[in-house]
């Protein structure tokens, strides 16, 4: 989710309604500075802007087409990004603005944020990620794995396997994740028995040597998750374990379908925190919950009743340019995001829209024919269309995500730094 272009270009446009030309030179610095305790007087204009991504290497797309209109459909700039990947323009508030990133000939990329207000300053898509090596990170005085067992290190960049008879074992880091202050943990198995030892806060550097000499195999004992509200309708429903939001040790198990309450039994090496996922699916429909609990708990209770509600009957009509879903409650959550693509001829189009939770259905904003012809026609071919709703435990309403939609998103697929979050999808086409 992103993307790209070339060079730089005057932003100068009259503006729809209010007569005002807005430049990225004469711009006050801090005006895109939104007050959060502040609502905007929806007749008063003020400047929005945005910066845009390379989905291919998250730097900025430059000279791709930007279009900001209001909430009625006025075009209020037809422009392209300058040199920084950067638009913007004076408009008023509840509208939108959308990036058009052509990838190659034979691809674009639309990326649309729906209710705009004056001062929001938005990103479009995820920075670059450093991944460039850093070094390696030594473990010694490794304590001596049990025979018929099978043992792992766990860093913030991914596991290696400790071979029977090894002492020490090296990991590799990179700058994208490596974290210099976590946990380091050794885990063994054989069957469902596990054994795991945990040093804590640890300083991971490249280049560097830690040893975990005193430190010894700790039993773990069995891990308990149960659910109780499981409707009786759904096709699947599981719960994991993690010992770390990305690279830890995972362990998950399904729940018996058809019945409303379950139990089921996970390994559970030590962690100073653990990541819980549950989920539930049934046809084109999944709920999920992701919530970090103390490292040291074994016990771990969901109420499916508690979840976003299901996202179902999700169509869309390229002709009308409208997209429809049902929901037993709609407005729940801080944000909905909707994503379809569809093909003309041999062109690919994949349209990203974010939008606040009072969404209830989807009318895509028409662009002009010089943002590349990418608004949808009833002779393309629609592939699939997904339907999210979020909802952040730290955060409440769409005011504290629009400015950088994909970092709210990122949390439900890896990366997890929220406390507990809610995501509820529905999809045509399939959820493949």
């Amino acid at each position: 989710m992103r993307r790209s272009s070339l060079a730089p270009y005057a932003l100068l446009a009259a503006l729809a309604g209010c007569g005002q030309v807005a430049t990225l030179q004469d711009a006050a610095p801090d005006a895109f500075i939104a007050d959060a305790d502040t609502t905007p007087d929806a007749a008063v204009a003020g400047v929005v802007k945005v910066t845009v991504l390379d989905p291919n290497n998250g730097t900025p797309a430059v000279n791709v087409p930007v279009v900001f209109q209001n909430a009625d459909g006025t075009v209020v700039l037809d422009g392209h990004s300058s040199g920084t990947g950067t638009a913007m323009a004076t408009m008023l508030a509840g509208g939108s603005v959308s990036a058009v990133i052509p990838d190659g000939a034979s691809a674009f990329q639309v990326l649309t944020v729906l209710g705009v207000v004056p001062g929001d300053d938005i990103t479009l898509g995820n920075a670059a990620r450093d991944q460039s090596n850093i070094g390696t990170f030594t473990i010694t005085n490794i304590p001596v794995i049990y025979s018929g067992y099978t043992a792992y290190v766990y860093g913030p960049c991914g596991s290696v396997n400790i071979p029977a008879n090894t002492t020490s074992v090296v990991l590799t880091l990179r700058n994208d994740c490596k974290d210099n202050t976590t946990d380091l943990l050794l885990v063994q198995t054989s069957g469902t028995t596990t054994y795991s030892l945990l040093k804590p806060n640890v300083m991971f550097r490249g280049n560097t040597t830690e040893s975990v000499q005193g430190f010894d195999w700790n039993y773990d004992s069995a891990f308990t998750a149960s659910v109780l509200g499981l409707p009786l309708d759904i096709d699947n429903a599981n719960i994991s374990r993690r010992t770390a939001p990305d690279y830890g040790y995972s362990d998950s198990s399904p729940f018996t379908v058809g019945q409303a309450t379950g139990a089921v039994t996970l390994q559970a090496p030590q962690a100073t925190t653990a990541y819980m996922n549950f989920s539930m699916g049934r046809a084109n429909s999944q709920v999920l919950q992701l919530e970090k609990i103390a490292g040291q708990s074994h016990t771990y209770g969901v109420d499916a009743t508690t979840m976003l509600p299901w996202i179902s009957d999700v169509t869309g009509d390229l002709g009308a340019n409208t997209i429809a879903w049902t929901e037993a409650t709609a407005g729940t959550g801080d944000i909905m995001a909707l994503g379809f693509n569809f093909k003309r001829a041999t062109v690919q189009y994949n349209w990203i829209v974010f939008g606040p939770p009072s969404l209830s259905g989807l009318t895509l904003p028409t662009l002009p024919a010089d943002a590349g012809g990418v608004n949808p026609v009833a002779t393309d071919t629609l592939n699939q269309i997904f339907v999210y709703r979020l909802d952040q435990a730290s955060t409440t309403g769409y005011d504290a995500l629009r400015r950088d939609p994909f970092r709210a998103f990122n949390g439900a697929f890896g990366g997890q730094t929220e406390t507990k979050l809610r995501l509820s999808l529905g999809a045509a086409g399939g959820l493949n």
